[in-house]
């Protein structure tokens, strides 16, 4: 007799998108969901509450909300980006003020003047 071997059918995984949605709950309630899953990460009465604890986790991993009507489609959308790093302000260096230089000395001598010699042609 030959035994048989099965394999066990796996669902395909639920993809985990990293994005929060706040739904309606099936037993009544409202609830947040993870991705795409079908677990619900809390399950709270008011949509003000889920809400709330969405936008809390949403804030800590730089990710979206997804807030859903009763009906299921979404109402509303938040994203809480993370800010991008802004290059580190260089401190100002002081300005160095120049030293105030002595004026020159005047020397005893008196200066020198420039001579200006002036030739004049003659005609011839």
């Amino acid at each position: 007799m030959e035994k048989k071997t099965t394999k066990a059918v796996e669902k395909p995984a639920a993809t985990n998108d990293g994005k929060y949605h706040v739904t309606k709950h099936p037993d009544g309630g409202w609830q947040v969901i993870l991705g795409k899953g079908e677990k619900a990460v809390r399950r709270t009465k008011t949509q003000e509450e889920a809400l709330q604890i969405a936008n809390e986790l949403a804030e800590a991993r730089h990710t979206t909300v997804y807030l859903h009507g009763k009906k299921g489609t979404i109402r509303e959308a938040k994203t809480f980006k993370e800010e991008p790093k802004k290059p580190a302000k260089k401190e100002a260096k002081p300005v160095k003020k120049e030293s105030a230089k002595p004026a020159k000395k005047e020397s005893a001598k008196p200066a020198k003047k420039e001579s200006v010699k002036t030739v004049k042609k003659t005609k011839k």
